[in-house]
């Protein structure tokens, strides 16, 4: 279970790094892409951190074992009871209803018992996963220094929503979906 939390970490990161170097590179426009501009080579130095090392899909692949195997669940019933003051607690409910959530969309493709729609939603349920687990983290963070609070609250309401919509979408497909995603 241990070997799911390092593709996780490389999916996630890889990830969030093209997101922040395209919102960088849409600051500066068309002029983003000239070699006057750092940004530039900043794009292209994050789009390759989703490629090497094995692709984004290759690391969902690796860390979908977390999400049927339990152990990604098991690790944010961890950060659950960790202490934190009282004026956080808001966002640990948030939390722990988009674990209760989580549990939930989890279950309910286990119970299908079609590894080819857990393999189609896999990535959709490792990054429920791992916005939990990085909200669990931040909220962690915000303990240790005040800083880190608007940046748990930002993130952890942003990820309720990423969550849900994934979640349904899980709920709003079947088995007989997935046909149409098949090359034929």
């Amino acid at each position: 279970i241990r070997d799911s939390f390092t593709p996780l970490l490389k999916l996630v990161s890889s990830e969030y790094c093209n997101q922040i170097a395209y919102d960088g590179l849409q600051v500066h426009g068309g002029a983003g892409f000239m070699k006057d501009f750092p940004i530039e080579r900043i794009y292209r130095d994050a789009r390759i951190t989703t490629i090497y090392e094995g692709t984004s899909q290759l690391q969902v692949v690796a860390a979908v074992r977390g999400v049927s195997a339990g152990g990604f669940l098991e690790r944010i019933k961890v950060y659950e009871e960790e202490k934190i003051s009282p004026e956080q607690d808001y966002l640990r409910k948030i939390l722990i209803d988009m674990t209760n959530q989580f549990q939930k969309t989890v279950d309910a493709v286990s119970d299908k018992e079609d590894p080819e729609f857990l393999d189609f939603h896999a990535r959709r349920l490792v990054e429920m996963a791992g916005n939990i687990i990085m909200g669990y983290l931040l909220l962690l963070d915000s303990v240790r220094d005040e800083e880190y609070k608007s940046s748990a609250e930002i993130f952890i309401k942003y990820a309720r929503s990423e969550n849900t919509q994934k979640s349904d979408y899980i709920f709003n497909t079947d088995a007989k979906d997935l046909g149409i995603f098949r090359y034929v």
